[in-house]
């Protein structure tokens, strides 16, 4: 069904390519793509409230409900830059991303 790909601690995913379920990133349209686990292994679904971090631009996306994708609020992005800090990848994502919507 999708792409089966071999992670460095020897684990074998597949990459499925978006479903209904999920969206695609708010910033750059990238597909959400969801590894599903090797046998043995499990994989937990995105639960609404938490945070998608793109790895094509960088934006940050919040989860809703339905596992559609919504922008990140200034203030949501205020409060994860105020948790992470700007050294961790994604207090460093906020930083950005704040900056470029205040210009």
């Amino acid at each position: 069904m999708g792409q089966k790909l071999t992670l460095k601690n020897g684990a074998e995913v597949e990459v499925v390519p978006t479903s209904s379920e999920l969206d695609a990133c708010t910033g750059c349209g990238l597909e959400v793509h969801v590894p599903k686990a090797a046998p043995g292994q499990e994989y937990e679904l995105p639960q609404p409230g938490e945070l998608s971090l793109c790895l094509g631009c960088g934006t940050i996306s919040i989860f809703q409900e339905d596992l559609k994708l919504r922008p990140a609020t200034d203030a949501e992005l205020e409060d994860i830059l105020k948790r992470k800090g700007p050294r961790d990848q994604t207090g460093a994502a906020a930083f950005v991303q704040l900056e470029r919507r205040r210009g």
